[in-house]
């Protein structure tokens, strides 16, 4: 009896607060929990706290986007501790069509790409990021400089109908373009990829959802401003297959139209000797419409169709038979992005320009970006938040279009 007694007498009642290191401000919230027990409470609205604690016990706090702090009882009755914030934590959260879960709680399945990911590439729009992700396939339809990829979720949902993803941006459902985003504004893209999407945004979310969220000032920012600046340049990844020669293409046009009469007049051209004769004196006018050399069009191959020995190319076809020279060039690309933040107890604040000059290696294809973004939070009265997120973007666009009436009708140059 004396013995348990003397245990009870051991357990007192601890006070104190939680309070971020950054700017002194009550965390609510807060999980504080005897280490090694189911035994915890919570701080209220402003960090405060209370719990019975035997001595020697270990009390470890914590809260999502802190660190997690352990402290041991001693004699003192209250524990006051401060958290400092670790932007790490945030994984675990993951916003949803109408507020915030635990990443532990949705069950569907999410591909995520954060800001620091989106840093590490150079791209003019945000989607590019996804490229690699499981289960997202992105194909970049054109090539033309800020051309919008095709995104598809987990494959085709309809033959004929959209297969186009819901996109939603700072949770509200976005229809225009999102190469009008700067890349450098995002902070995450998530993509939800099955049935879990139709049950946060409806029958608009069959084909998957992206999900964006754009950057804000972090809690208790001084004030910061970045500058980043980006220059590189465009050349094809791929070589040209191995082509042939103005000679050897003349020689094989040659054998390839005797074949062809032989094969589809037997009767008229019995032999190869015919069907030789008939392709040296009319291949030029058939099929080739243009002698670039200086011998008669039916006197450029001899019987075995092999070009004539003084057969040379004119002067003013010798220098101008490589045609990828008046299509491809070197491109060069640059990006100036600036954006600052700042933020305090009553407002938060996130700013940013940023302009974009891309010349792709097709000449006369280019793109050229200017965008702005204002993100702001204001806490007028403890039970009153108000804030408005306002960007703009304006754009030019060169390529090669099929028509000289339409702009958007891209023709291929290659080919």
């Amino acid at each position: 009896m004396l013995q348990t007694i003397a245990v009870f007498a051991q357990e007192k009642r601890i006070t104190g607060k939680v309070t971020n290191t950054a700017d002194g401000s009550g965390i609510p919230g807060t999980s504080v929990v005897i280490q090694g027990t189911s035994t915890g409470t919570q701080t209220d609205a402003n960090g405060n706290y209370s719990i019975t604690v035997p001595p020697g016990k270990v009390l470890s706090f914590r809260s999502i986007g802190f660190a997690i702090k352990n402290v041991t009882v001693g004699a003192s009755d209250i524990i006051n501790v401060t958290l400092a914030v670790q932007r790490d934590d945030l994984n675990e959260v993951i916003v949803v069509a109408y507020g915030n879960a635990k990443k532990e709680s949705l069950t569907g399945s999410v591909a995520a790409i954060k800001a620091k990911d989106i840093e590490k590439r150079p791209v003019s729009n945000a989607l590019s990021v996804l490229e690699g992700s499981a289960g997202i396939q992105v194909n970049n339809t054109t090539g033309t400089p800020g051309a919008l990829p095709s995104i598809r979720i987990r494959g085709f949902s309809s033959v004929n109908g959209d297969n186009t993803p819901l996109y939603v941006i700072d949770g509200v459902p976005f229809s225009g373009n999102v190469t009008d985003i700067n890349p450098a504004d995002i902070e995450s893209v998530s993509v939800l990829k099955d049935a879990a999407a139709g049950a946060l945004y409806g029958n608009k979310a069959s084909n998957g959802v992206i999900i964006m969220t754009t950057k804000r000032a972090s809690k208790a920012s001084d004030g910061n401003v970045n500058l980043v600046m980006n220059q590189g340049v465009y050349t094809r990844g791929i070589k040209e297959y191995k082509v042939l020669s103005a000679n050897e293409f003349m020689e094989t046009m040659w054998k390839g139209y005797r074949n062809n009469l032989m094969s589809t007049n037997p009767a008229g051209y019995p032999t190869k000797e015919a069907a030789g004769a008939k392709a040296t004196s009319s291949l030029i006018s058939d099929y080739l419409y243009l002698n670039i050399y200086n011998k008669p069009d039916d006197q450029l191959f001899d019987a075995n169709g092999k070009l004539v020995g003084d057969a040379r190319i004119k002067s003013g076809y010798a220098n101008d038979l490589n045609w990828f020279d008046g299509v491809e060039r070197t491109g060069f690309r640059q990006e100036y992005s600036i954006n600052g933040s700042a933020s305090n107890k009553k407002s938060n604040l996130y700013y940013s320009a940023g302009y974009l000059d891309e010349d792709g290696y097709v000449i006369n294809t280019g793109y050229k970006r200017f965008t702005g973004r204002i993100n702001a939070d204001i806490q007028a009265k403890d039970w009153f938040k108000y804030g408005f997120n306002l960007a703009g973007s304006h754009q030019n666009t060169s390529n090669i279009s099929a028509t000289s009436t339409s702009a958007s009708s891209y023709a291929n140059p290659f080919m």
